[in-house]
């Protein structure tokens, strides 16, 4: 139950309903998803509603007397609200929707918490890493469809929107779910599994070169660079430089490498051609005007998280939330290095490469999407992981091993 309730919440927040923001849009409003994914779309509020139900019922089966929330959680319950009183001031309307949204995640890191007493860290992290990997495969074959088929385009443009509204949201998408396929060679013992999951990874690698997205690209390579060298132990130090070097590769490819050579979707016009150092002075100008309180206002440019919490919220939020996420890449870092099993090391792969992709777009303010239910799932359960049960984890399957 706790299992199918993570993966409708993943699919629902991946496949979000976002019909009417897309006929109003003054530029996306030819994009055309399929019946198949319209109609698959228009089912997400449900799925989201139906997770919700699974995760009370859950939390109430397993008879948990003291649910423990870590510090980092107890953060983000008062960041939240904190934004939800500054957004009322715009609009309470809009207050109450982010709100609504927040009290999913509430619920979520209650079952989270509640599933741990009532097993283990181990266990929790082993079926919410599943549950990431199920809905990769399902995201992977909806969006090889509309690729296959031809939707998913907006006429005049080469780049692949998938089942979002942006080819950066199905890049990240793309990205995080290429990172779980690889987490799965690499950890299983199967030759057929590492066959089947490989051929997965073509057609993966092709819509995310669709994409055109190069934080996509970011998400990808830092988080496989990751695994492959937690795989050859290689020394923390060492593979923490591989991502901040991938990293480099980004802002570098903006000067130097030309990508539209392997693929037309990465041809950008001029007036485009460096959005993060215009969106980054944007949004700068913007904490300043109001450093302390914040706008509470989206503007024209948002792509990176870290600045937006502050230009919409204030020094508060925009602080304490990017502390919050760098203690938690930290104790990612961490943890991998612990841990012997990639599969549960896969919280610690995709945080890190979120925290990244997040310099360069907003969706960690996101309400619901993908990437933000994974960083909160992962996040949460990074925060609550001590040496204690990380290396009783790391024991557990060392003996397992020996038995096999």
């Amino acid at each position: 139950m706790f299992f199918t309730g993570l993966f409708m919440l993943l699919v629902g927040s991946a496949l979000k309903d976002d019909a009417s923001g897309i006929a109003m849009s003054d530029f996306w409003f030819e994009l055309d998803y399929g019946p198949i994914i319209n109609i698959m779309k228009s089912f997400s509020p449900l799925l989201i509603f139906t997770a919700c139900a699974l995760f009370i019922i859950d939390t109430t089966r397993n008879k948990v007397t003291q649910i423990r929330l870590s510090p980092w959680a107890f953060s983000w319950l008062f960041l939240w609200l904190y934004s939800a009183l500054r957004t009322a001031d715009l609009s309470i309307q809009l207050a109450i929707h982010d709100l609504l949204g927040h009290c999913i995640d509430i619920l979520l890191f209650f079952c989270l918490s509640s599933r741990i007493a009532s097993t283990s860290w181990e266990s929790v992290s082993r079926i919410s890493a599943k549950a990431v990997i199920s809905a990769s495969l399902l995201i992977t074959a909806v969006n090889f469809y509309a690729y296959y088929a031809g939707y998913g385009y907006v006429p005049q443009n080469s780049r692949f929107f998938g089942a979002t509204s942006h080819p950066n949201f199905i890049g990240i998408q793309l990205g995080v779910a290429l990172i779980s396929i690889v987490c799965v060679i690499s950890s299983s013992k199967s030759t057929l599994i590492r066959t089947l999951f490989i051929t997965v990874t073509i057609p993966l690698s092709l819509m995310l070169l669709a994409t055109g997205s190069r934080t996509g690209l970011v998400v990808a390579v830092s988080g496989t660079s990751l695994i492959l060298s937690r795989a050859l132990r290689i020394h923390p130090l060492i593979w923490t430089s591989i991502v901040v070097m991938s990293v480099a590769i980004f802002i570098i490819s903006k000067s130097l490498l030309d990508l539209s050579v392997y693929s037309d979707s990465f041809q950008r016009d001029n007036l485009t051609a460096d959005t993060r150092a215009v969106a980054w002075q944007y949004l700068l100008e913007q904490i300043a005007q109001s450093p302390l309180f914040g706008t509470a206002i989206r503007g024209q440019y948002v792509e990176n998280s870290y600045l937006l919490g502050w230009a919409l919220y204030g020094v508060i939020f925009g602080i304490g939330a990017t502390l919050l996420w760098i203690i938690n890449a930290i104790k990612s870092t961490l943890i991998a290095n612990r841990l012997d099993d990639p599969l549960i090391g896969l919280g610690c792969f995709v945080s890190i490469s979120l925290f990244i992709a997040a310099f360069f777009e907003p969706f960690y303010l996101d309400v619901h999407s993908l990437p933000i239910r994974c960083a909160y799932i992962f996040g949460f359960l990074i925060s609550i992981a001590n040496r204690e049960t990380v290396v009783t984890s790391t024991r557990r399957r060392k003996i397992l091993l020996n038995k096999v």
